[in-house]
């Protein structure tokens, strides 16, 4: 049993296949963040600010060590109830019935968003983070494979139509 040795040639479209999935997950990335930073320029152009109250927080530790820090509020707008969740910063500790400024829309009130002190774009930064970086490792892969590519190539560096001309062969 023979096993082949992959070759630039057989794993270039495997490489440009990963980067291809890592730009469309950037992407993705990108795009959530992009929906977030309209969401809060709409709110800072048209949204009401009213008083609210932390119903609760969370901390939750994901399997690789990571935290997600979660809080919850309840406020008024127009005389309705309502209740929102938001991502926050792991320094940025509420405590629950601790008193906060909500941002949110009187046309859709269940967007809404903390604001002035207690404002909190966690999310969007994690998002934009995210994409930079995965943007980042797909355009890493796609020079370096493109470098070990010309540098393991079989053919000369100096493509075809440029190489010197040879002298015509010689007619007895």
């Amino acid at each position: 049993m023979s096993t082949a040795t992959p070759t630039t040639d057989t794993m270039a479209p495997l490489v440009a296949l990963f980067v291809v999935l890592l730009a469309g997950a950037a992407l993705v990335y990108l795009a959530f963040a992009l929906a977030e930073s309209r969401k809060i320029a709409n709110l800072e152009q048209n949204g009401l600010t009213v008083d609210g109250k932390v119903t609760s927080f969370e901390i939750k530790v994901g399997c690789r060590g990571g935290s997600v820090c979660r809080a919850s509020y309840a406020y008024e707008c127009e005389g309705k109830s309502y209740a929102c969740e938001q991502r926050v910063k792991r320094t940025h500790l509420l405590a629950q019935e601790t008193l906060v400024k909500v941002r949110c829309l009187p046309q859709d009130p269940w967007t809404a968003m903390l604001t002035g002190a207690d404002r909190d774009d966690a999310y969007r930064t994690e998002m934009y983070m995210k994409a930079i970086a995965l943007f980042a490792l797909a355009a890493f892969l796609a020079i370096a494979s493109q470098s070990i590519a010309s540098s393991t190539s079989s053919s000369p560096a100096v493509p075809h139509h440029f190489a010197p001309p040879q002298s015509p062969p010689s007619i007895p």
